[in-house]
């Protein structure tokens, strides 16, 4: 089989979904919707109202049904917000919405359908601005039991 053909089977056209806090994506935000959206991509921004400038052929969720703005409100006050985006994003797993992918993801193929997606931040640490768990697994329930444990301390990771 050659390769593009592989390609074929394996990168189908999938829901993507994202959080955005805020009215506005800006320029740079919108543009990586749009490249989701040109590939195909079910585009399923997670937002607490839409954002003025969201572009055409995206599918909003309501935001405030996996987290509260109240939750929110508590990390942005302590400028902790990337942590609140974190926890929504293994709840959006739980209860399997599909992939992950930050909003600031340009993409210029399509995501291979996969049960689990991980991205890499360094040579040996995992990222999860792009992410995919089965919603039972068990590396997601102990994610997410983490992640909602607010006296949880990740341990000190040596880059």
């Amino acid at each position: 089989m050659k390769e593009d053909e592989t390609c074929k089977l394996r990168c189908v056209k999938t829901t993507v979904n994202m959080v955005w806090i805020g009215d506005t994506l800006g320029l740079i935000h919108a543009a990586c919707l749009c490249s989701l959206i040109r590939l195909g991509h079910d585009v399923v921004p997670h937002a607490y109202g839409r954002p003025h400038d969201t572009p055409d052929g995206v599918r909003l969720f309501d935001a405030g049904k996996l987290m509260r703005e109240a939750e929110v409100e508590v990390f942005k006050r302590h400028n902790l917000l990337a942590y609140a985006f974190d926890i929504y994003r293994y709840r959006s797993q739980r209860e399997g919405m599909g992939l992950y992918v930050d909003c600031d993801v340009f993409c210029l193929e399509s995501f291979a359908d996969e049960e689990y997606v991980f991205t890499w931040e360094s040579g040996h640490l995992i990222a999860n601005g792009i992410l995919k768990n089965p919603h039972d697994s068990e590396l997601l329930r102990r994610i997410l039991k983490d992640s909602e444990n607010p006296h949880f301390i990740p341990p000190l990771v040596a880059i």
